[in-house]
């Protein structure tokens, strides 16, 4: 695939299943991917708020069978490309081999952040959800899904 920035006038040739256009970076340390001033190889982040996928990426994606996997978008990426911090939930994704890029500086940028007026979010507030497929314990604990 031909990745072109209009603003620099690079073209790359290369393979890439994502590209994120916005997302919450939480690794300051990127590396930008060679031959570009444009394109960084992303670390763990949240915020699935832009992306390109191709129909490879896709098709890298659902191969995993996610809905027997359920996780949050958010944390599902970074897992798919390998940058994913927990190591014991990569575990359960092979392989993680989606080829991620993200544009620097972010073209997107969500109209609310965490705490103001009219922020929503469905991942960083949330709950844990307990697993009912497990029998009942005599500890509640042990039935909390931990992701």
């Amino acid at each position: 695939a031909v990745v072109s920035t209009q603003s620099t006038g690079e073209t790359l040739s290369l393979d890439w299943d994502l590209i994120y256009l916005a997302r919450k970076i939480l690794q300051k340390s990127e590396t930008f991917v060679p031959g570009s001033s444009r394109l960084v190889i992303p670390k763990y982040s949240y915020w699935t708020a832009s992306y390109m996928l191709s129909n490879t990426g896709a098709r890298k994606l659902l191969k995993q069978e996610p809905d027997k996997k359920m996780i949050a978008v958010d944390e599902y990426l970074p897992l798919m490309f390998d940058s994913h911090p927990n190591r014991e939930w990569s575990a359960h994704y092979e392989p993680r081999d989606l080829i991620a890029y993200s544009v620097n500086p972010l073209l997107i940028e969500p109209q609310f952040y965490i705490g103001q007026e009219g922020y929503i979010s469905d991942t960083e507030t949330s709950t844990v959800i307990l697993d009912r497929s497990r029998p009942a314990s005599s500890s509640s604990e042990e039935s909390k899904v931990e992701l």
